[in-house]
């Protein structure tokens, strides 16, 4: 979803240059799997994905970075929150 609205931007001409989009994950695993291109035993079934995420983080379309789950705005679209976490969004 992320490449094609990446895309998207482009062609439409809203982005002069080149557009590098972060994707913010609260899990370490997933970026060390995603670095080192899926090459684990442990993911093999995995390891398609990561390439093809690999191939657009090193042609700088695409930034992993890591956000710690606290703050990571985007759980609220995907765990029920409790009340204190709800009202601190």
């Amino acid at each position: 979803m992320v490449v094609w609205a990446r895309e998207l931007v482009l062609e439409l001409g809203l982005s002069g240059q080149e557009l590098q989009v972060p994707i913010h994950s609260d899990n370490q695993s997933a970026i060390a799997v995603v670095a080192c291109n899926g090459n684990t035993s442990r993911v093999r079934h995995m390891a398609k994905h990561a390439r093809f995420i690999n191939e657009y983080i090193q042609a700088k379309e695409l930034d992993l970075v890591y956000v710690q789950s606290a703050e990571n705005l985007a759980d609220i679209l995907t765990k029920a929150l409790g009340p204190a976490k709800f009202e601190r969004q």
